[in-house]
């Protein structure tokens, strides 16, 4: 079964939590009974994507620039080339903008 490829592999995923890698990614699959036609995906990298050296911070991705980067100081970066939307029924607390913020609407 080994660098065997399949199509229409189940993929196991955390809740609330949902992903659907390009061709070339690469997995880890369990088959029932060595069949392998019933293989079910427990994990799924791509290595072509995939930051490195983070050494204990985490950082959800994609294959086109997304991030958000949960760093070890605390603060959170997020990268969105298309730009980011929120859609909320409303927002409380204390916003502080450090730099230039253009509103239109």
């Amino acid at each position: 079964l080994d660098d065997e490829l399949q199509d229409d592999v189940e993929h196991l995923q955390q809740f609330g939590f949902a992903s659907y890698p390009l061709p070339g990614a690469e997995g880890v699959c369990l088959s029932n009974r060595a069949q392998s036609g019933q293989r079910l995906a427990l994990c799924i990298d791509d290595r072509r994507f995939k930051p490195f050296g983070l050494g204990g911070e985490s950082n959800q991705y994609n294959a086109f620039g997304c991030r958000i980067y949960q760093k070890a100081d605390g603060s959170i970066n997020i990268v969105a080339p298309a730009g980011v939307t929120i859609t909320t029924s409303g927002m409380t607390g204390t916003v502080q903008i450090n730099g230039n913020l253009n509103c239109t609407g």
